[in-house]
């Protein structure tokens, strides 16, 4: 999933390494984690991310769900 901030400066996703923790990275840099953003648990990097955006949780998980849509009907 790709997000933006309503600028269009920046989007962040989450991913999960080999060894099983999360983290996030800027989109423009896919193989480069944000130093300090690995974490247990995939809320809590979704988290980090809606951070990173300056959006409340709920408003990017918001966005990140239509996200997931548009994709779907463009795939």
């Amino acid at each position: 999933f790709l997000f933006h901030r309503s600028n269009g400066d920046f989007s962040f996703d989450v991913s999960k390494e080999k060894g099983g923790r999360w983290y996030v990275f800027n989109t423009k840099q896919p193989n480069k984690p944000i130093p300090g953003t690995y974490r247990k648990e995939k809320k809590d990097a979704l988290h980090i991310a809606a951070n990173y955006m300056s959006l409340p949780y709920k408003e990017f998980m918001k966005q990140r769900k239509n996200q997931s849509e548009l994709n779907q009907k463009n795939a």
